[in-house]
């Protein structure tokens, strides 16, 4: 895996267990040694870009085998607690950051054409979510094109929904059983 990153990115890589654990509940939502760009820590590398502030990032960036791209944010809160203004911020900067820093060469629309986002939240049982509401319920939601029995969650625009191959709003649980196997394999 460390074969695919230049070597200036050497400093940022860290295990999925580091990337997703949250401080606040002092646990990881995916406990996995497996490598990926920490972006975080990338963003944090570039703080003055924007003058004394840092850029908001999401958690991970991973290329696969087949050199698809991920961009991962963890979140270990239900998704009522999310600030979807927060999230679509990490989308913008964590996308500015690595076309200006790690892909200089790739477009824009090569980019998003190649890379899927995912926001992974915590499971809450005792949350009556839209995972548990019956099928009649869904077609009120706003329906996700990357597969349609999934919710697009923290209002994701059409403009997040046309430049980027996919978008996910899932919690742990689906990701963990339908996605990670897939893009970590």
């Amino acid at each position: 895996m460390e074969g695919i990153f230049p070597i200036s990115l050497n400093p940022y890589l860290a295990s999925l267990a580091d990337v997703s654990y949250s401080d606040d509940t002092k646990r990881s939502i995916v406990n996995d040694t497996r490598i990926v760009i920490d972006l975080d820590k990338f963003a944090t590398s570039k703080k003055k870009l924007c003058g004394s502030e840092q850029m908001a990032s999401f958690d991970a960036f991973h290329i696969d085998k087949a050199n698809k791209q991920y961009l991962l944010e963890f979140k270990d809160q239900p998704p009522k607690n999310i600030n979807s203004n927060e999230i679509q911020k990490k989308v913008v900067c964590s996308t500015a950051l690595l076309l200006l820093f790690y892909q200089q060469d790739t477009t824009y629309k090569e980019f998003s054409a190649n890379t899927s986002l995912f926001v992974i939240f915590k499971d809450d049982e005792n949350e009556n979510s839209f995972y548990r509401l019956p099928s009649e319920m869904k077609k009120w939601i706003e329906p996700n094109p990357a597969k349609r029995e999934e919710p697009l969650l923290f209002e994701f625009s059409s403009e997040y929904k046309s430049s980027f191959k996919e978008i996910h709003t899932i919690p742990e649980s689906i990701f963990k059983k339908d996605y990670f196997p897939y893009i970590f394999e």
